[in-house]
């Protein structure tokens, strides 16, 4: 499922959740009221370096790949944060 920002106007906080690209989202999972939200648009986007001279190719991909399984520990880490409290 892609991973969506939003900002509540109610609770002005920012937080990122993920859910279906037809699913709806009219809550923060952590408030108890429903809360104005305005949806972010995600400006981050990975991109592989062109390998120089030095480098081979697989090197490119092999730090790609790398920094994504950091990226995804970090969501990872994240999501059970919230799911304890």
């Amino acid at each position: 499922m892609p991973k969506y920002n939003y900002f509540c106007k109610t609770c002005q906080e920012k937080f990122s959740i993920r859910h279906g690209l037809q699913e709806s989202i009219v809550s923060r999972p952590t408030c108890e009221q429903e809360c104005q939200l305005e949806k972010i648009p995600s400006l981050i986007r990975k991109t592989v370096s062109k390998p120089n001279k030095q480098q081979k190719v697989g090197m490119c991909v092999k730090k790609f790949i790398e920094d994504t399984k950091k990226d995804l520990k970090e969501e990872k880490q994240l999501l059970s944060q919230e799911l304890e409290t």
